[in-house]
C-alpha cells in the first residue's frame, strides 16, 4: 500500500507519494540543513561561570585564578564607581 499526500503552494498543487517526499525531505536536510548543523557545532559556544559566596571569601581571587581569559563582572567595583561618580546628597551616605 502506497500513501500519496497532496502538496500545495500558491502557485501549483501536486501529489507526491510519501516515500518520494520523504527521499526528497531527506536530500534537502542533507544538502542544507545539516551543513548549517555543522558549521554551528564547529563555533565555539560562549559560557557563564558564576563564583558566588559571602563578601569577602574570595570570589573575585579565585574567578581570575580559575578563569583567566574570562572578563570578570565585580558587582563592588561597579557599585562603587557608580558611588563615587554621584554628587553628594542626601542619597550619598
Amino acid at each position: 500500500m502506497r500513501i500519496s499526500v497532496n502538496i500545495t503552494d500558491r502557485k501549483t498543487s501536486s501529489r507526491i507519494d510519501l516515500v518520494d517526499f520523504k527521499k526528497k525531505a531527506s536530500e534537502i536536510f542533507m544538502n542544507e540543513v545539516r551543513h548549517q548543523i555543522e558549521k554551528a557545532k564547529s563555533m565555539q559556544q560562549p559560557y557563564l561561570r558564576i563564583f558566588a559566596g559571602c563578601n569577602g571569601s574570595g570570589q573575585s581571587t579565585y574567578s581570575t585564578v580559575l578563569s583567566p581569559d574570562a572578563i570578570p563582572f565585580d558587582y563592588d567595583k561597579r557599585f562603587l564607581a557608580h558611588y563615587n561618580s554621584m554628587r553628594d546628597s542626601e542619597l550619598r551616605e
